[in-house]
């Protein structure tokens, strides 16, 4: 191998362990920690015009910021990853930066917000006939309109969450969130 080839072969390297230990990463280490492999990962991959490597490292950048608390550059990162992964055509991996994007905003407090990337997936969910994705994304929303008090919504898209479960994880995490809505709904 040249040297131009030997360039590449430890940037694809680099780009993809990051990638690929994302989920040990985050059983292991603590945020701060992961960051600089995520990092490395992610130059790395714009190194090398490997655009999907480059969504799913700034993706993971975004999840360590959001688990630091600081959401405002988790939202950063998620922005940039919805750009990418949008370019690519890649409809699953723009529902998973949709999905970040809401639960940052939630974290601000911004539900409006996060209401409209949250709707944004669904349809896309719906698009790709993935239930699965389209269940989760209606938990995500009812968890929004919790936030807003609006419980009778919350409470319809539960519904419609336990509608299109299909085992009994997703089932029991529908009837959990009913359950913790009505108690805590004020008497009126």
């Amino acid at each position: 191998m040249n040297k131009p080839q030997i360039k590449r072969a430890v940037a694809v390297a680099c780009s993809a362990y990051p990638c690929v230990g994302a989920a040990l990463f985050r059983l292991r280490l603590n945020p701060q920690t992961r960051i600089p492999f995520y990092e490395t990962g992610l130059q790395a991959a714009q190194k090398i015009g490997d655009a999907a490597g480059e969504g799913s490292h700034l993706g993971n950048l975004g999840i360590a910021y959001v688990e630091l608390g600081q959401a405002r550059k988790a939202i950063s990162f998620f922005k940039q990853q919805f750009i990418v992964v949008q370019k690519l055509g890649d409809l699953n991996a723009e529902c998973s930066a949709l999905g970040n994007l809401a639960n940052a905003h939630t974290m601000l407090g911004e539900n409006e917000i996060a209401l409209r990337y949250c709707e944004e997936r669904i349809s896309i969910q719906r698009k790709l006939g993935d239930r699965r994705g389209e269940g989760n994304a209606l938990c995500g929303l009812g968890l929004i309109y919790a936030n807003l008090k609006k419980f009778e919504k919350a409470i319809d898209l539960y519904n419609q969450q336990i509608q299109i479960a299909r085992d009994g994880c997703m089932m029991k995490l529908s009837l959990f969130q009913i359950w913790e809505l009505l108690t805590e709904k004020p008497d009126k």
